[in-house]
């Protein structure tokens, strides 16, 4: 869970960038099928980047030291001392997260349940390539799915033409798709309003594309605009189907009137790529990036940490009991040497797995290990994995420093502290 956390963190970041470039730039743009490409591919960049290894930065305060494809990020430190009672805000946010994401996903279901069951218990009117489906609910706008279209038993024959014309520029265009697409996004991403807003633009593109498409159809659009104002009361489903009456009629009937956009104009959407590139910057901030980094390693169980066990349990289960705390040093322990001698016995002992190399397997291995009171080296775990081959590798060379550092000091006493330390290996 603590994984998926970070993840949504990074893609929402670069989201909510692209969005904000795209409403200022292109959302009022009469452009609808162009605009639709540039949404969907906003959500391909958002979930796609975060996961790319070349494109994904490390993710630790304080420039990395190259060491000849290893590098050497900021290390953390805390000691362990006795607790008296501490809230862990991460696990709490962690069940936050998943408390919230369960509601959006019971809520769409219980959506899909509803059209389903509102489709199922319709009079049916088989046709080319869809089907109408007639109801005795007045209180339903009229709205498409996959290949349904949903309308009142009651409505008179111009008002049938207009919805069915509607309905279909939606069906043809498999807009449901889209906004299953969205709908997914916004289960995973609850928490972030570009999810949400994103999806509005969606359904907005989606109206657009439609009254376009009625109005090229032949239909009066004066005629077919008093329609829609008829239309504009009555349920619709918010996430999962095109209603007729979704997005506000002010704008639909604007677009309407709105010229053609020029090509020229068109080329706005190239804005997206310093936006995109904005939103990894931002993935940069130390502030964002330790939040990231405590989120992936985060796990809202409590188990044991094991020598030598490589594992990617939460950082807050701690190498200690339930009655102890986490306090950061006066002073860290140091390995022999200090960081250059770190970096200096990881060069001479480090060796890059030829099973990782001949997979091109590249990133940080975030290790944490306790540093004794004497300067030993125990409890020593992997709290963020890579590959086998690349955790084994950080496990057994973080195993030989032991002996080799002095502790750290607590009012000038030696004090057993827990030290992470981020480990990327990079390809040549």
């Amino acid at each position: 869970m603590g994984a998926l956390f970070s993840y949504t963190i990074a893609a929402g970041i670069i989201l909510m960038t692209l969005y904000i470039v795209y409403k200022w730039l292109l959302s009022s743009l009469n452009q609808p099928r162009f605009n639709r490409v540039v949404l969907l591919l906003i959500y391909a960049i958002s979930f796609i980047m975060p996961v790319l290894p070349r494109l994904t930065f490390l993710m630790w305060s304080g420039g990395g030291v190259n060491n000849g494809g290893i590098e050497i990020a900021g290390a953390h430190a805390q000691i362990l001392t006795n607790y008296a009672g501490c809230f862990d805000w991460l696990k709490f946010a962690l069940l936050v997260y998943a408390l919230g994401m369960s509601v959006i996903f019971i809520r769409t279901i219980a959506t899909a349940v509803g059209l389903y069951q509102l489709i199922k218990s319709g009079r049916k009117l088989y046709a080319d390539n869809y089907t109408v489906v007639y109801i005795d609910r007045r209180d339903i706008a009229p709205f498409s799915w996959g290949r349904y279209i949903v309308m009142n038993d009651h409505e008179d024959a111009a008002g049938t033409t207009m919805i069915e014309s509607h309905e279909l520029a939606h069906i043809r265009a498999c807009h449901f798709i889209d906004l299953i697409i969205s709908q997914l996004a916004c289960i995973v991403l609850w928490y972030n309003p570009a999810a949400w807003l994103l999806q509005t633009e969606l359904k907005a593109v989606h109206e657009y594309e439609a009254d376009e498409s009625v109005i090229l159809s032949g239909c009066d659009a004066r005629e077919y605009q008093l329609f829609l104002v008829k239309k504009a009361v009555g349920q619709r489903f918010p996430s999962l189907a095109n209603s007729l009456n979704h997005s506000k009629l002010k704008k639909r009937i604007t677009m309407m009137y709105s010229k053609k956009t020029s090509a020229a104009r068109k080329s706005r959407v190239l804005a997206l790529v310093p936006a995109a590139a904005l939103g990894l910057m931002l993935l940069n901030v130390p502030t964002v990036s330790e939040a990231m980094t405590a989120a992936s390693t985060a796990n809202m169980g409590i188990s044991s940490i094991s020598a030598n066990k490589v594992t990617t349990n939460s950082i807050a289960e701690q190498i200690v009991s339930a009655s102890e705390e986490i306090v950061v040093p006066e002073q860290m322990p140091e390995f022999e040497g200090g960081m250059e001698g770190l970096i200096s016995f990881l060069r001479e002992n480090v060796k890059y797995p030829q099973e990782a190399i001949d997979a091109d397997v590249q990133g940080y291995v975030l290790v944490q290990f306790k540093v004794t009171k004497t300067g030993e080296v125990e409890d020593i775990a992997v709290k963020r994995s890579v590959h086998p081959s690349l955790d084994a590798e950080a496990i057994r060379v973080i195993k030989a420093t032991s002996g080799k550092w002095t502790p750290g000091k607590v009012d000038g006493q030696n004090v057993s502290v827990q030290y992470s330390l981020p480990v990327s290996f990079k390809t040549k």
